[in-house]
């Protein structure tokens, strides 16, 4: 298993750190003094669903004793009426399940009946019964996604804080030029209008992010909400290019400009039919909503809901 390296609990200088990008292997795992904390980092990160100025957004559906049941919505407005992707993630073992919710609960119970062992399978096992009896059907679990809508529609803002989440921003940098003092403080500046607006990320970030994502885009595991996550980071992109004076906007538009071009090499214009069965693709979306991914995992992905209008 690999955790997810683009955000970790823990402080760069903590020991733990080192390990939210390394692959761990389950019966190392079982063995490892500093399991439990480590699962317990991501497990209370997971349970945090007070709504933020991240785009994507986990929503909590259930929660038992060792695990929480979440899927995830774009901002705080949702248009769908059911999820598309379901998570499991478990509080002492750092192990999250992904399934799709279509023809729920089979993909569920096909996991139940798969026979694993170990541990880890036998607390995960117990979970997944414990969610089954929860939300048997498709229509018990789009209650439960209902009343979890409701629950964050009445739910205080909590204004963006890094606290509790600290980005890998020593990887975003290398893929970023040097900056000269007088651009870096351009950059300040056009993150503070940023966060004023209510953002968590910085432009860097958002930046690095588009350019990392065009490179692979045509070999990415990302779910379907993470490649509309990835196209909001670019309208941020164009929004905040806006924004930026000369000399410095032509030198970002340049590194964009060459991102676009990949994307564009790595997919084809299909009106944005493929991610509206997944997703809320509005009318005059910019380009890069009307396009998807010709090959690899996420085409796949977006194909796979072929029948949904």
């Amino acid at each position: 298993m690999k955790i997810d390296g683009s955000v970790c609990p823990f402080p760069e200088d903590d020991e733990l750190s080192r390990f939210s990008d390394a692959r761990l292997h389950l019966d190392c795992l079982a063995r490892w003094e500093h399991r439990i904390r480590f699962s317990r980092g991501y497990y209370d990160l997971a349970r945090d669903e007070a709504p933020t100025g991240r785009t994507l957004q986990r929503l909590l559906l259930a929660e038992g004793d060792n695990w929480v049941f979440m899927t995830s919505t774009i901002g705080r407005r949702d248009v769908r009426r059911e999820p598309t992707s379901l998570t499991i993630q478990l509080a002492d073992w750092p192990v999250q399940l992904y399934f799709l919710a279509a023809m729920w609960p089979a993909p569920l119970t096909r996991r139940l009946r798969s026979k694993r062992v170990g541990d880890v399978w036998e607390v995960a096992d117990e979970a997944m019964n414990q969610i089954i009896q929860l939300a048997p059907d498709m229509a018990a679990l789009r209650e439960m996604y209902r009343q979890a809508i409701e629950r964050r529609a009445v739910a205080p803002f909590s204004p963006p804080t890094r606290a509790g989440i600290v980005r890998r921003y020593r990887k975003t940098r290398s893929y970023l030029p040097p900056f000269t003092p007088e651009e870096q403080a351009v950059l300040d500046d056009l993150t503070a209008r940023h966060h004023a607006r209510g953002k968590r990320l910085s432009f860097e970030i958002l930046l690095a992010s588009w350019l990392l994502f065009a490179e692979d885009v045509d070999d990415t595991k990302s779910l379907a909400e993470e490649f509309a996550e990835y196209l909001y980071r670019r309208d941020a992109v164009e929004q905040l290019l806006g924004e930026c004076s000369a000399p410095l906007v032509e030198k970002l538009r340049s590194l964009v400009a060459a991102a676009d071009e990949k994307y564009r090499a790595a997919t084809v214009d299909d009106a944005g039919r493929a991610l509206s069965r997944w997703w809320s693709v509005e009318a005059g979306s910019d380009w890069w909503w009307q396009r998807r991914p010709t090959t690899g995992p996420l085409s796949d992905l977006l194909d796979s809901r072929r029948d949904r209008t």
